[in-house]
């Protein structure tokens, strides 16, 4: 995972965030400006990739923010195939934040 810094878009002059620097979490300040979030996720549903983990993360501080969230997602190339084992509660981690099962939540 390669960490990127904030920027700013040099066409709109709107700030860019990134949640791969050094917070993983977005802050009161990235959420204080916005109406609402809009994220389009290109998740494979493979546990090494984060997007997911990002999301539920804005989810819940978009919650707290009372902020709306839309997600634009994709059907999984993979499909619903589950394989391998559930993530034991002692090794989540920020690649494996819940446990879960495809049609179980």
């Amino acid at each position: 995972m390669k960490e990127s810094a904030h920027s700013m878009d040099a066409k709109l002059n709107i700030p860019l965030f990134s949640l791969y620097s050094k917070t993983r979490e977005p802050t009161d300040d990235m959420f204080a400006e916005i109406d609402a979030l809009v994220v389009d996720l290109v998740d494979v549903g493979t546990r090494v990739y984060t997007f997911i983990y990002s999301m539920a993360l804005c989810m819940k501080k978009a919650a707290e923010r009372k902020k709306k969230v839309f997600v634009l997602d994709r059907p999984n190339p993979i499909s619903c195939a589950v394989e391998g084992s559930l993530v034991n509660k002692k090794f989540t981690s920020f690649v494996g934040m819940y446990r879960y099962r495809c049609g179980t939540g």
